[in-house]
């Protein structure tokens, strides 16, 4: 197993709960962001993937907690197809947040586009905890 494919994995990981891609889970994170702007608080979420917790507690709820758990689910197999191994990260958070002041019309029909930036917050065992950020 490698640990120089952590960071490379991870990314991977991230992109694909922040997208609108249904092939690991049923809800998106976009979902998750929304419902914490209808309740006018900060569209800011956090993800423990290793104490599988979710904060802040108005993000809880059965959606959040599904995804969270689906992307639990599919997170070793994701890292055994990036010959590394999910036994080697001690932490493992990802902080998604979304500014919904900015949603830009795009030129096509209906169509707007939000921004979704993702903040991966990970530490291999015996090393210094590493962050990222993608969006």
């Amino acid at each position: 197993m490698k640990i120089k494919n952590i960071k490379s994995a991870l990314h991977n990981f991230a992109h694909s709960l922040i997208s609108t891609d249904y092939t690991h889970s049923a809800v998106l994170a976009l979902n998750i962001l929304n419902n914490l702007n209808k309740i006018n608080i900060e569209t800011r979420f956090e993800f423990d993937f290793i104490k599988a917790t979710i904060l802040p507690i108005q993000a809880i709820n059965v959606e959040s907690e599904k995804l969270l758990n689906d992307y639990r689910k599919w997170l070793p197999l994701h890292l055994k197809n990036h010959n590394t191994d999910l036994s080697l990260i001690e932490n493992l958070k990802l902080i998604v947040c979304s500014d919904f002041q900015k949603i830009y019309p795009l030129k096509m029909n209906d169509l707007l586009e939000i921004e979704i930036e993702c903040e991966i917050i990970y530490q291999i065992k015996n090393r210094e905890r590493k962050s990222f950020k993608i969006s």
